[in-house]
């Protein structure tokens, strides 16, 4: 007596995925699991004891073409997870000047790269806040400071309260007084 046994083969197909924090894969185009892999960079910028500033990340080599970000308490920002490439980095905050006035980077696969500037202060700022008569703070009013005496000439600056009523007007000029006005 003999016995016949039928064996069926069930072909499996698989699709791999690579993830690994800090690093990207690219699929090589010809086969199915064979990666290039790339360690991510990052660019730690430092501004001595200016907080608040605004900076401007763009590169024009890779997917990303903008990133923005404000310093911290301590002047710093980092932008992690870069590819490589060309990046071009711009602070700005009006009542600063920068040196340099910007920088560009050139990044590699796993570059930790410190971009420093030095901020020199050129003008100021003033605060506020504006309430009615019964103190309900007044939103979206647009608050001038016109330059008066020997400042006539200078540039008026202008700001929005926000919801709580508050503006700050930027790029005041030092030796100068201003009148202030609602529209």
């Amino acid at each position: 007596m003999s016995t016949c046994v039928e064996k069926t083969f069930i072909s499996v197909s698989y699709h791999v995925i690579i993830q690994k924090h800090g690093h990207v894969f690219t699929r090589k185009t010809s086969s199915l699991y064979d990666f290039n892999t790339e360690k991510l960079a990052s660019i730690l910028v430092q501004i001595k004891d200016v907080d608040g500033v605004f900076l401007l990340l763009t590169s024009s080599t890779n997917n990303m073409r903008r990133r923005t970000a404000t310093t911290d308490s301590t002047g710093e920002v980092l932008f992690e997870d870069l590819q490589s490439g060309s990046y071009y980095l711009r602070p700005q905050l009006r009542e600063y000047k920068f040196q340099p006035e910007d920088a560009q980077i050139e990044l590699k696969s796993g570059d930790e790269v410190v971009s420093k500037f030095q901020a020199q202060r050129i003008a100021y700022s003033c605060y506020g806040q504006i309430t009615s008569i019964n103190n309900e703070p007044e939103a979206n009013l647009i608050i001038d400071a016109i330059g008066i005496d020997q400042c006539e000439s200078v540039t008026r600056e202008s700001a929005k309260t926000d919801m709580n009523g508050q503006f700050r007007l930027r790029a005041l000029q030092p030796g100068c007084r201003y009148r202030l006005q609602y529209r």
